[in-house]
């Protein structure tokens, strides 16, 4: 059974975590606690990482993730887990407990208040906070991590949208937040400072760089002699 302890704290968290959930964001869904197997691991450029969870199981997990979550960051992310723990979401945070004093606050840029427990717990700003359930992420932990990582938008250049920023079914430019349910699945995303909100069926949820387009000054043509 999981420890009573680690449960209860992240209960009392997740109470209060709940009044920090921004109303603009529609029907993203409410914040939760659970607790199961969950791994993390990074995207080869590390500005993108994947959490997953498998629920707990009489036999042990069955390695099969539940809800997973993308987070993206604008520096180079230096974390990696895998093991039993209790993890707390709302739309603007998510945290990762191994104990109730070990563990990860992932918080988004701009829209979410300083994180509890700083001191025992480390904090790591993200401007990208991803949470997908459904049928689409019934996979292993692997076969989801190839699957979210090949569309990062951050490969784009400063006149270019990256792969998955294309198109939105849901969110767009200006956009904080988006959500969007499709066949196999439904997802959401909240975005920080600098960036919108995207959702699609195809790519998924995911937050995209806002780019400033430059100005192309006119040049005079000379006139006739």
């Amino acid at each position: 059974m999981w420890p009573r302890r680690i449960l209860m704290s992240a209960v009392l968290v997740v109470l209060v975590l709940a009044v920090t959930v921004l109303a603009g964001l529609g029907r993203q869904q409410a914040s939760f606690v659970t607790a199961g197997q969950i791994r993390i691991t990074t995207a080869p450029d590390r500005l993108s990482a994947l959490v997953s969870v498998e629920a707990e199981q009489p036999g042990g997990p069955d390695g099969v993730v539940e809800r997973a979550f993308l987070l993206q960051a604008t520096q180079p992310l230096d974390v990696a887990f895998e093991g039993p723990a209790t993890l707390v979401f709302t739309p603007s945070r998510l945290i990762v407990m191994e104990t109730p004093d070990k563990g990860w606050v992932f918080s988004v840029v701009g829209k979410d208040v300083e994180p509890l427990a700083a001191d025992a717990l480390t904090f790591v700003p993200v401007v990208g906070l991803a949470h997908y359930w459904g049928r689409s992420i019934d996979v292993t932990h692997e076969e989801l991590a190839t699957q979210l990582f090949a569309h990062h938008c951050e490969q784009g250049g400063e006149d270019e949208r990256g792969p998955g920023c294309e198109s939105c079914a849901s969110g767009g430019p200006g956009e904080v937040g988006c959500e969007v349910s499709c066949p196999g699945g439904t997802c959401s995303a909240s975005c920080g400072d600098g960036y919108y909100a995207c959702c699609n069926c195809v790519d998924g949820c995911r937050c995209c760089r806002i780019i400033e387009r430059r100005a192309i000054e006119a040049t005079p043509r000379a006139g006739r002699q």
